[in-house]
């Protein structure tokens, strides 16, 4: 089985990324060494990870000097507007859809472990090919509690569900685990259905948002055992702000930046849009 991975790879200054791979205004020479030497780790621990999922051909995805290690595929096209880097990395794998019999696509601060990846192989023997399971994204609290970040996010469940591999699946309201997955099958499926071309804002931001659209003509079901099907997030997206030597004032803002963010559900953004579009044809 041969195995595409693009790992979506940025690590700098922008107004647009919160977390590890970004740099706030006047961050301290020490504050970037610490950040820098975390996210190479992270990086470092993830390909290391990919490369035992047997015969994989890795490619490294960023923009510039925006990045701690070389890169395989640069998209500085985008560098003014770094959100849309999946999607440019998502519409490149594409070319190669007829070359592999896997393709993964995924942030450079996830964890996927072998198990996982083989319980997605199992599940595409025997499931319709707009069906997929999405890894429950992890996180540890300080007390050493595994929780899934996404279901913090954007909580919720639709009606949908299923018994896969002898476990209770749903399908969540957050489309997000950090990465794609799918079979030759189910990857020549999406790319069919939608625009290439397109970029927008459909969840969170860029990244969450290509993830999303190039998932959107899935069911995605996620195991409600956390401990069965996950992947692990390496970067904290619930603490951002540990281990940061950000004075107070900046580190509020980031919060609260975060908050709105990640934390308002996607419908109330849509809903003030409409009203706003309402009032000015008015």
């Amino acid at each position: 089985m041969k195995i595409l991975c693009y790992i979506n790879h940025y690590f700098g200054h922008n107004r647009y990324f919160t977390g590890q791979s970004s740099l706030p205004l006047n961050t301290s020479a020490d504050e970037i060494a610490m950040r820098a030497g975390l996210r190479k780790k992270n990086l470092e621990d993830c390909i290391g990870q990919l490369k035992k999922l047997g015969d994989i051909d890795i490619k490294v995805c960023g923009m510039g000097n925006n990045s701690l290690i070389p890169l395989d595929l640069d998209f500085s096209s985008v560098q003014k507007n770094p959100i849309f880097l999946v999607y440019e990395s998502l519409s490149k794998m594409a070319d190669s859809s007829d070359n592999y019999d896997y393709f993964i696509n995924i942030e450079d601060d996830i964890f996927l472990p072998k198990e996982t990846f083989q319980h997605i192989v199992d599940f595409d023997k025997d499931s319709l090919v707009n069906e997929v399971i999405l890894p429950n994204r992890l996180e540890k609290d300080p007390q050493g509690n595994e929780y899934c970040v996404d279901w913090s996010a954007l909580p919720g469940w639709t009606q949908q569900n299923k018994q896969i591999q002898g476990k209770s699946f749903r399908v969540a309201l957050n489309p997000h685990s950090g990465l794609l997955i799918l079979s030759k099958e189910k990857f020549k499926f999406t790319i069919s259905l939608i625009d290439r071309n397109f970029r927008g804002i459909t969840v969170g931001t860029g990244m969450e948002s290509a993830f999303a659209y190039f998932h959107s003509p899935f069911a995605l079901f996620r195991c409600e055992d956390i401990s069965y099907h996950n992947i692990y997030h390496l970067d904290k997206w619930m603490n951002v702000i540990h281990k940061t030597t950000l004075p107070f004032k900046e580190n509020m803002i980031l919060f609260i930046k975060i908050l709105i963010k990640d934390m308002t559900p996607p419908f109330l953004f849509r809903s003030v849009k409409f009203l706003i579009g309402k009032i000015l044809r008015k």
